[in-house]
């Protein structure tokens, strides 16, 4: 699936109340951002994992095209979405605010969800 379908499906998980499944949707929305993004500038990731998406973000921000740390620490925040969808580690306000923030990331780099 693309980013922007892995988010659509979030947020029709999150609007029904099922915050686990969204947070692992928005995951993987941000793993197949990462992915795209790699893939568009000639990045080869075989078997992407933690450190291979830590590398493309370094590569991207060396671009300069964003502010310091920007995929960096947005990759990071995702994976507290991660950590919530396998073991449930978010209270309900602290779940909003992550997947509010990789929302709009997810959105800042793939265009809105229709």
């Amino acid at each position: 699936m693309t980013p922007l379908e892995y988010l659509a499906q979030a947020d029709a998980e999150m609007a029904a109340g099922n915050g686990r499944e969204a947070a692992g949707l928005l995951w993987q929305a941000t793993q197949a951002t990462l992915v795209e993004l790699a893939q568009k500038r000639g990045v080869a990731l075989d078997s992407p994992g933690y450190g291979d998406f830590i590398e493309v973000a370094d590569a991207l921000e060396s671009e300069k095209s964003v502010e310091k740390r920007y995929f960096r620490s947005n990759f990071i925040a995702a994976t507290v979405l991660r950590d919530h969808a396998a073991m449930e580690v978010l209270d309900g306000s602290e779940l909003d605010f992550s997947y509010d923030l990789t929302r709009k990331f997810i959105v800042e780099c793939n265009g809105e969800s229709k």
